[in-house]
């Protein structure tokens, strides 16, 4: 069983052929970036926020991220995570914000159900930060980045790359700009 846990949730390209990353995110509007931080700031660029806007983080976080928040004029309000990094408390108590970033921590995917509920309640734009787990998937067999309205991805961090970074819009949504 041990062995079987990484195949789960970790499957890289089973081939020599070159590949892109449209290959394995079919049907995706997908963009590059030189970095993720900067994926991001395009991300909430087209998640519609304006100067100002909030967006809610996970208390524990890479100070990187909130270069992303900055480069839009964006303001940070936090949310609390446990021991095992998901978020504490209801969706219902969080702080009110234009966008919301789930993170999945070291490419394990992140229980997107409280976001989701956070979402529809507040009409916030949900962000999968998903900047090293390139191959990850959920149980579900769902490609972590792939679950949320935006995903972010840092290629540099999961192949021998300089930079590299990608950022998916993953459906239609009201007040997603191309």
């Amino acid at each position: 069983m041990r062995d079987e846990l990484p195949a789960s949730v970790y499957s890289p390209p089973k081939t020599k052929e070159p590949w892109r990353l449209e290959d394995l995110l079919p049907g995706y509007d997908l963009r590059y970036f030189s970095y993720g931080r900067r994926a991001l700031a395009g991300g909430l660029l087209a998640a519609g926020l304006k100067p100002g806007a909030k967006v809610l983080l996970p208390e524990f976080i890479c100070r990187d991220l909130l270069s992303s928040l900055a480069a839009v004029g964006a303001s940070p309000v936090f949310y609390p995570v446990g021991p095992d990094l998901s978020p504490l408390g209801e969706p219902s108590g969080w702080p009110e914000a234009r966008a919301v970033v789930a993170v999945d921590y070291f490419g394990f995917p992140q229980d997107l159900s409280p976001f989701r509920a956070y979402c529809e309640r507040t009409g916030a734009a949900l962000i999968e930060d998903n900047a090293h787990g390139l191959f990850s998937r959920d149980e579900a067999g769902l490609p972590l980045g792939a679950r949320a309205d935006i995903g972010v991805f840092s290629l540099r961090k999961s192949l021998a790359l300089p930079d590299g970074a990608a950022l998916i819009r993953t459906r239609k949504r009201r007040g997603l700009r191309a």
